[in-house]
């Protein structure tokens, strides 16, 4: 299996106004393809993800990792379809791993992504291996329902959470 989205060391790309991971009805998927991860970015600079609905994958629904610098994600539906139905990602709606500067918001919807990795999963995971994830700012966000924690950080410095999130009903 695969990703739907992928982009790997490049700079600028535009995710824009996608289905990825579901064809957007409960758990639907097109052609029965369950992607690893709905977004994959690896060593990407200035990437927007926005207006996306992300589910059904069998890791994350958006994925940063090996220094992604400078990401955008705004207003997309992680977990959720347009109509409010569960599209669940299995492990967390987006997961920031060694990345520098990522903003996440306003209007994104992440729900009901579940928690098959403890460390992995929930809302937002935020976290660094051997380089630490720095400067993720969230804010004007509906975090809820997500199988873990809601916001998660783990070996990441200068981080806001906040302004104007609901972050509830979260299972830890």
């Amino acid at each position: 299996s695969t990703n739907g989205v992928t982009c790997f060391e490049s700079s600028g790309n535009e995710i824009i106004g996608n289905i990825i991971g579901s064809d957007g009805t409960s758990g639907g998927r097109p052609g029965g393809t369950t992607p690893l991860r709905g977004v994959s970015l690896q060593k990407a600079t200035g990437t927007t993800i926005r207006g996306n609905v992300v589910g059904g994958s069998s890791f994350a629904g958006v994925q940063l990792t090996q220094n992604c610098a400078s990401t955008t994600i705004t207003n997309n539906r992680i977990g959720v379809n347009q109509a409010g139905i569960t599209t669940a990602n299995s492990d967390g709606g987006i997961v920031i791993n060694a990345s520098t500067s990522t903003v996440i918001g306003p209007a994104n919807i992440i729900s009901n992504n579940r928690g098959v990795d403890g460390v992995n999963s929930g809302g937002v995971v935020i976290s660094g291996s051997s380089v630490p994830t720095v400067g993720t700012e969230i804010a004007d966000n509906t975090i809820s329902q997500n199988g873990n924690n809601g916001v998660f950080i783990d070996n990441g410095n200068q981080n806001t959470i906040g302004p104007n999130n609901l972050i509830s009903t979260n299972s830890q």
